[in-house]
C-alpha cells in the first residue's frame, strides 16, 4: 500500500514536471544540488540505498537528500521516468534561467573557452561534453541545431553538470565571440 506521502509526492511530480528537467539518477541529482539548483521533486524507489549511496559519494548532502528523496513503488517511479536509473533515483529541477547562461557565454574578458556543438546528433554525447567541459572549467557549452541541450537524456549523460556551466542551444548566427572550441557533427574540431 503507498503512503500519503508517496501520493503527495507524485501528484506534485506530475503537477511540477512541465517547468523543471528531469534529474535522471543519483549523480544527476547530487550534482545539480551542489551547483545550486532548486530541486522542486525526488523519488526513489529504495530509500535506504539512496541514502547510503549519498553517505558514501556526498557526505555532504546526506541530509538534504534524504529530506528530498520520498520512497514510492518501483511501479510508480517506472511510471514517472521514461526509463529508471539503475540507482532508483529520479528528481525534477528548474533549469537554469536562458538568460543568465547567455550573459555567462557571453561575459568579456573571458578566461575560459565556449565549447561550441556545431549541429549535434547524439543528446549522449551532448552531456558527454557538457560534463567534460564542466570538469574542465569552460565557461560554458553552446548548441546549434535542432537538438536540446537540456533534453532529459542529455541531462542524464550529463550526469547533472548542466548545473555547473552555462549550458544554451544558439542560432549559428549567435554565437559568443572567441574564444571557442567548436566541434562539428562529423567529429573536426577547430579553436584558439
Amino acid at each position: 500500500m503507498i503512503d500519503d506521502e508517496a501520493v503527495q509526492a507524485v501528484r506534485h511530480w506530475r503537477a511540477t514536471a512541465p517547468e523543471t528537467v528531469l534529474l535522471d539518477g543519483f549523480h544527476a541529482l547530487k550534482h545539480a544540488l551542489r551547483f545550486g539548483a532548486e530541486v522542486r521533486a525526488a523519488v526513489t524507489s529504495d530509500k535506504a540505498a539512496a541514502v547510503e549511496l549519498a553517505e558514501g559519494l556526498a557526505d555532504d548532502l546526506t541530509e538534504t537528500i534524504a529530506d528530498l528523496l520520498v520512497e514510492v513503488e518501483a511501479g510508480t517511479l517506472r511510471d514517472l521516468v521514461p526509463r529508471v536509473h539503475p540507482t532508483r533515483v529520479a528528481a525534477l529541477a528548474v533549469r537554469r534561467g536562458r538568460q543568465g547562461n547567455l550573459d555567462e557565454l557571453s561575459k568579456r574578458p573571458r578566461t575560459a573557452p565556449v565549447v561550441v556543438l556545431d549541429n549535434p546528433r547524439n543528446l549522449g554525447n551532448v552531456g558527454a561534453v557538457v560534463r567534460l567541459a564542466a570538469g574542465f572549467g569552460a565557461t560554458g557549452v553552446a548548441t546549434t541545431g535542432d537538438i536540446d541541450p537540456w533534453h532529459p537524456n542529455a541531462v542524464r549523460s550529463g550526469a547533472g553538470l548542466h548545473f555547473a556551466t552555462a549550458v544554451e542551444r544558439l542560432p549559428g548566427d549567435a554565437l559568443p565571440e572567441g574564444p571557442l572550441y567548436v566541434l562539428d557533427a562529423e567529429g573536426r574540431t577547430s579553436g584558439p
